[in-house]
């Protein structure tokens, strides 16, 4: 991995990209440790996604080389002092017009829990995070989202447990609920469902469709 200065200007999606990839990488590794190798072995596994050999992602570059005899070799560039990524109206995202929206996200996996604070705060969410469902609850009564996305299996309490519980609550019965889960299943009480891994667009895009339609 090199860290270095990059002059040219960022893709015009590249933390959609880049979280659509450690999306999938995280989700099949599951370690914090591992993130990085799972991104390049990612891409690997997917250089069907990338339209060139070089792909940019928060303003650096991911490049592809393949030799016979060596094997693939990938290398990423940073862009030193690059700055937080702009929101996005385009392809789903908080409006700058409305209220600030407040999403939930439950998951017991930290790389997931990152993942997806990264797409929603970029989409310009205002985010909350829980590691279970009784840390949800918690959560709910002392200070009301706007959204939920859960996770199903969780330790203390899961994901069924949760909606089941919020749906029998008049305090958040009507708060909105999207399960995000690898395998969903057969599932009520939620008004949306997700397989893992996510693409950041479809997530963000369906997010706004909710609460839009909810306010």
């Amino acid at each position: 991995m090199n860290a270095l200065a990059k002059s040219s200007e960022p893709a015009a999606e590249p933390t959609a990209e880049l979280a659509e990839i450690l999306s999938i990488a995280a989700h099949e590794l599951r370690t914090p440790a591992t993130v990085i190798l799972g991104l390049v072995s990612t891409l690997a596994a997917s250089r069907a996604r990338m339209p060139e050999d070089q792909a940019e992602t928060f303003g650096g570059l991911v490049g592809h080389r393949h030799e016979t005899l060596s094997g693939a070799r990938f290398d990423v560039t940073l862009r030193a002092g690059s700055s937080e990524p702009e929101s996005r109206e385009s392809g789903g995202g908080a409006s700058a017009s409305r209220a600030p929206v407040t999403v939930l996200i439950v998951d017991d996996e930290p790389d997931m829990l990152y993942l997806l604070r990264l797409t929603l705060e970029t989409a310009g969410y205002e985010v909350q995070e829980a590691a279970h469902g009784a840390e949800a609850l918690d959560t709910i009564r002392a200070s009301r989202p706007d959204l939920v996305v859960t996770d199903l299996m969780m330790p203390v309490m899961d994901g069924r447990e949760l909606i089941r519980r919020m749906r029998e609550s008049p305090g958040t019965a009507d708060i909105p609920i999207m399960v995000l889960s690898a395998n969903p299943g057969n599932i009520s009480g939620a008004d949306v469902v997700m397989h893992k891994p996510f693409h950041p667009r479809d997530l963000t895009r369906t997010i706004d469709e909710i609460v839009g339609g909810s306010s």
